[in-house]
């Protein structure tokens, strides 16, 4: 997703795409614009790790500011997958994806609070608690009336996916309805990141097992800060 708000006035359909390190293209997609202002695709293509660069095909009204280093605003998503032939193989190549059970404690509430249409700061004031700190910050520009969150947590007791992750934070939950936002929302997770250690947010879905990447925006070593345009179990690792 690309975001192209251009002082409001959004920008017409065009294409995302995306270079490897090598400068040799992934692909390029024709977008489905979202409330005048998001590019979609959703292109459900296999990449490795390594540092891609996206190609936005209208620079003029793709948003930037001085937080985003004055590049382009994206958000890539997907599941952690491991494949089960070489990278270099065909892009039909089937992946198994990484499954696991992630077991937890008691759920515990740490605040209830609710934001109207201005928007508005949800907040855990509680010492103590392993949220305290835990902050959602909801702009003016996601619901459109008054929406009430519910943040809890619980401890995780056990998980299956190995040393593949550590988990740095407990379960949380934040239950709003369900509603989904207009606009991205900043979480800042309080954690304690090791020394050595590069922390990120996850979804966790306890039907399918998978855990999805959630949109990294900062890190420090007392804190992990994600976007977000709607709520599901999550997790920093």
């Amino acid at each position: 997703m690309d975001y192209h708000y251009n002082y409001g006035g959004g920008a017409s359909a065009g294409t995302i795409g995306l270079k490897d390190s090598n400068g040799k293209s992934v692909g390029t997609w024709t977008v489905t614009v979202r409330s005048d202002v998001y590019w979609d695709v959703k292109p459900n293509v296999v990449i490795g790790p390594g540092t891609y660069t996206v190609v936005d095909s209208d620079t003029s009204t793709w948003s930037q500011n001085n937080e985003s280093n004055n590049q382009g605003m994206s958000i890539i998503s997907g599941i952690w997958a491991t494949r089960t032939t070489p990278i270099a193989s065909a892009s039909s190549t089937p992946v198994a994806v990484r499954v696991g059970d992630i077991k937890t404690g008691s759920k515990v509430q740490a605040a209830t609070q609710s934001v109207d249409s201005s928007g508005g700061i949800v907040a855990v004031s509680k010492p103590g608690d392993p949220l305290d700190g835990f902050v959602i910050d909801v702009p003016s520009t996601a619901y459109s009336g008054n929406t009430t969150f519910k943040v809890s947590s619980a401890p995780i007791t056990s998980q299956t996916f190995g040393s593949d992750i550590t988990p740095i934070s407990p379960m949380i939950y934040v239950d709003n309805g369900g509603a989904f936002a207009d606009d991205l929302m900043y979480v800042r997770v309080p954690v304690k990141v090791p020394d050595g250690y590069f922390a990120m947010g996850f979804y966790y879905d306890p039907a399918t097992k998978q855990l999805e990447g959630m949109p990294l925006l900062s890190t420090d070593a007392d804190s992990v800060t994600v976007g977000a345009q709607h709520f599901s179990d999550f997790l920093s690792v």
